[in-house]
């Protein structure tokens, strides 16, 4: 271990002093490590891990010398990992591409074959692919990492559970965020004072993958792992998408609106100013409305704000009660007159569908049984309330991967707008994860939730889709329910970070929960939703249960929100512009502004890093 530190520390000394005029690609004497020089980094790979990484843009290096942390390649299944060790067999090739690394044999599993192609990416990027197989099923997944960064000197920033930045020395000693249900978009930004370095992929199959944090003393490890696709029986082997990993000067918002750019290129998004409808552009206020409001009430209401700029969420709407007997989608009596009363007193009506969801009593389930979401390992149903029996509440949930799926549900939600001519459409209950019997149609659950959100769209194209949550298999939707305040809490080391809504800001506006505690009569209870939504730069959000008394505290504070210049389009996007004083905005590190060009002030919570010196060299 102690030859190996010290081979990492020569490698990289040696690639300082021959720097620009190096090779490219360089393999040790031993044919176990490879360093690599392009515009912007000078990387050294041992044993398949990525040990130390030099920042050529003037940028931040964030590497110790001498690594003590590990992040070998390895496979996983239900016993746990199977890593490269002492006993593993490396060798390293020159390709046209670039290097592979193979690796034969892992701890307790001389079957294993592991290899890593290393690339350059046209501006500079270290690009990293990985294949992985062994002669026994049952494969859940492989991975591959980086060890040895210093947690003294940086700061993590994910868009994961929201948005998330992370302390590199308190933060959590180990964390795991699945994709796309807690790490929402596949960019991981390791931050210092100038700069630093960020690993991502775009990948056009959406695979199912993973990142883990591990912090070892002054040292943490990110290890990015790829899920196997095949029935998990019969899963032998892992082909991961390409990851990119880029050195960056500047702050963190540098390597975000890089993958932004990417992100919109791969998913063929179009911002929602741009794709309508028309009235969309006009919302700054969503209104949460229970099933006693009466026109009456909604009168009432459009004397305290524009309706015309309102959004009516309306959850309890259809002949049975709330969550019950999903994909019956028939209107309860009168409400479709109240609706079209909304709509004539200017505002918009968004009545509450699921996204995949089907109730366990409903007649329609047997017709579609057979597509349902299974756990990977224990091929049981997944949904809710399943260990509920005697609850009418249980859904389970369906793939959206099957061609099958998609045309059920898009038929019931398609029929109920014939019936009510709403005007937006929430899909709630995001269940996306991989399944025991594989991909059906050869896509993965979460690419069918993609092709599923643009295949409704084009159905009913006048009528903007929702979504609960946010993520990039979702970001097809035009708004979106902010529901982390109720399965979020913040780790030691950890606070709510902006990167998420700065990703997703000009595709998809941001509400709160319909869940959220009434204004009224919760106030502390609204208010915690309410900071964590201000924060993402989220619609303001309030609920209406009869009629509206100005008068009452929570709901006055929630009328003054509406007013603020906080209240944008869309709610969200992010800018260099100072707040305006007098305002009585709080000084927050990252309060919204105009929605012009996407970027945070300077000095902020995304580190110090200027913003006018910010690239990334060779773009």
């Amino acid at each position: 271990m102690e030859a190996t530190r010290c081979l990492v520390a020569v490698l990289l000394s040696l690639a300082v002093l021959t720097a620009v005029h190096a090779a490219p690609w360089e393999i040790s004497g031993d044919g176990r490590t490879v360093t690599v020089t392009t515009p912007t980094l000078r990387a050294v790979v041992r044993d398949g891990t990525l040990v130390a990484l030099g920042n050529l843009t003037g940028g931040d290096t964030l590497f110790v010398a001498k690594p003590e942390s590990q992040a070998a390649p390895a496979l996983r299944d239900a016993k746990g990992f199977s890593s490269a060790d002492a006993d593993t067999r490396v060798t390293c090739t020159t390709t046209a591409a670039g290097v592979r690394i193979a690796l034969t044999g892992t701890a307790g599993d001389p079957s294993a074959r592991l290899t890593l192609d290393l690339g350059m990416d046209r501006d500079g990027a270290l690009t990293v692919q990985q294949s992985a197989e062994r002669a026994a099923p049952e494969l859940l997944s492989a991975s591959w990492g980086i060890a040895g960064i210093d947690a003294t000197r940086t700061q993590v920033v994910i868009p994961a559970n929201g948005g998330t930045v992370i302390d590199g020395l308190r933060g959590p000693g180990a964390l795991a965020l699945p994709w796309p249900a807690n790490w929402q978009a596949a960019l991981v930004i390791v931050q210092g004072e100038q700069g630093g370095f960020s690993v991502s992929t775009q990948d056009p199959e959406a695979q199912f993958k993973r990142v883990d944090l591990r912090r070892i003393g002054r040292e943490f490890a990110l290890t990015f792992a790829t899920e196997s696709r095949a029935a998990y029986d019969q899963a032998r082997a892992v082909v991961s998408p390409v990851w990119r990993i880029q050195a960056y000067r500047g702050d963190g918002k540098v390597p975000a609106l890089d993958y932004r750019g990417r992100m919109a290129g791969t998913l063929e998004l179009r911002p929602i100013a741009e794709r309508g409808p028309a009235w969309l552009r006009d919302i700054r206020t969503v209104v949460r409305v229970s099933r006693e409001v009466t026109v009456a009430d909604l009168r009432g209401l459009a004397t305290e704000i524009d309706a015309r700029q309102t959004l009516l969420y309306v959850p309890d709407w259809r002949r049975h009660p709330y969550d019950v007997l999903y994909p019956d989608y028939t209107p309860r009596d009168g409400f479709g007159d109240w609706c079209r009363a909304a709509q004539a007193l200017g505002f918009r009506v968004m009545p509450h569908f699921n996204l995949v969801g089907v109730n366990v009593a409903s007649p329609e389930l047997a017709k579609i049984e057979r597509f349902l979401q299974t756990d990977r390992v224990s091929g049981q149903r997944v949904g809710w309330y399943l260990g509920r029996p005697d609850s009418p509440n249980q859904i389970v949930c369906l793939n959206p991967a099957s061609v099958v799926v998609r045309q059920f549900l898009i038929e019931h939600i398609k029929t109920a707008y014939e019936q009510v001519r709403f005007d937006a459409m929430p899909l709630d209950f995001p269940v996306i994860g991989p399944t025991h019997d594989g991909d059906p149609d050869g896509m993965t659950c979460a690419r069918g939730a993609e092709v599923y959100l643009r295949e409704l769209q084009a159905a009913i194209p006048e009528v903007p889709c929702g979504a609960e949550g946010l993520n990039e298999p979702i970001l097809a939707s035009s708004l979106a329910q902010c529901g982390e305040p109720f399965w979020v809490s913040s780790a030691p080391g950890t606070q709510v970070h902006p990167v998420r809504s700065l990703l997703f800001a000009p595709y998809c506006g941001l509400y709160g929960h319909l869940g959220i505690p009434s204004q009224a009569t919760s106030l502390p209870a609204y208010l915690t939703h309410h900071d964590f939504l201000d924060r993402m730069g989220g619609w303001p959000t309030l609920g209406l249960d009869g009629p509206i008394d100005p008068r009452n505290a929570g709901t006055d504070f929630a009328l003054l929100e509406v007013e603020l210049p906080r209240a944008q389009p869309f709610g969200l996007l992010y800018d260099a512009s100072p707040v305006t004083p007098g305002t009585g905005l709080a000084e927050l590190p990252f309060i919204t502004g105009s929605t012009t060009d996407g970027l945070l002030r300077e000095g902020s919570i995304w580190g110090s890093g200027k913003v006018e010196s910010a690239e990334i060299e060779g773009n």
